[in-house]
């Protein structure tokens, strides 16, 4: 039952355009639903957060040859010498088979997908290892920059922009907005949501002046309460690159054959958006 209180919200995380969706990435957390004109549209992708799973950068390329630039400051080669560090001693100290089999899986994973995806210089992929913020300085920049930064390499100005930055993707809110333009689509996945409900209708408010929703999926790694999600994963279109009127089409969600749990071990977490309408 969704409480009263959080009916704004829903109405607000409803898609205005939910035709013709696609899912790039594993089934499971890293995955995302997006239009497939966002993909048939974007000449290149910057991906800010990536950790170790790259499936939805993979994917990408698999649809189309595009410049790609990776954002994440767990990126550098030290610090895959540090998470083997930390895996090998945390190996020593599991007893049970199943967690040490999940810790090499993780480490593998990190450096598979790593020298991967760099056998793959030839498309034009690069690796920045800032932390993205709204400054810059040693150790942050911002999304300014990064686009600056690579001017040579995304030359357009038809950019997918997919951030998965733990909380620090409001920091980015107002730099997308002064660009929009140049981007044809953006996948966000928002944090924190239940405790500042307020402050992200805030943040989601600026980005529909802009932008189409194409698609909301509850992440069930995070707490649910009274219908809402404490993290919501949503997909964007510019308004310029949407060329007939938002059509909504009542489906269940999570859509069947394209939502995934992020955590397969539990079920995915329901939407109620039939109250809306």
């Amino acid at each position: 039952m969704t409480n009263y209180n959080h009916i704004e919200l829903l109405k607000n995380i409803q898609p205005d355009h939910n035709l013709d969706l696609l899912r790039l990435g594993r089934e499971s957390d890293g995955g995302y639903v997006l239009g497939k004109v966002v993909i048939d549209t974007c000449d290149a992708l910057i991906s800010i957060g990536i950790n170790n799973e790259w499936s939805f950068e993979k994917a990408i390329l698999k649809e189309k040859r595009i410049p790609v630039v990776m954002v994440d400051d767990h990126l550098s080669a030290k610090m895959n010498a540090i998470t083997l560090l930390r895996s090998i001693l945390g190996l020593l100290k599991l007893n049970n088979i199943n967690q040490r089999i999940k810790v090499i899986r993780y480490f593998y994973n990190l450096n598979y997908n790593y020298w991967q995806m760099n056998l793959r210089n030839g498309l034009k992929i690069s690796y920045n290892m800032k932390r993205v913020s709204n400054e810059n300085d040693n150790k942050n920049q911002t999304l300014q920059s990064i686009i600056s930064n690579y001017h040579s390499l995304i030359v357009s100005k038809k950019i997918l922009l997919k951030i998965d930055i733990e909380g620090d993707e409001y920091l980015l809110t107002e730099q997308i907005i002064a660009q929009n333009s140049i981007f044809v689509g953006l996948v966000i996945e928002f944090h924190n949501i239940l405790q500042n409900e307020k402050s992200f209708l805030e943040h989601l408010h600026q980005f529909k002046k802009y932008f189409y929703i194409q698609h909301t999926h509850y992440n069930n790694h995070s707490a649910m309460k009274l219908g809402v999600c404490d993290t919501i994963e949503i997909s964007f279109i510019h308004k310029s690159h949407l060329h007939t009127k938002p059509q909504y089409q009542q489906v269940q969600y999570p859509i069947k054959g394209l939502d995934f749990p992020n955590n397969p071990n539990h079920e995915d977490q329901k939407i109620d958006f039939n109250f809306t309408k």
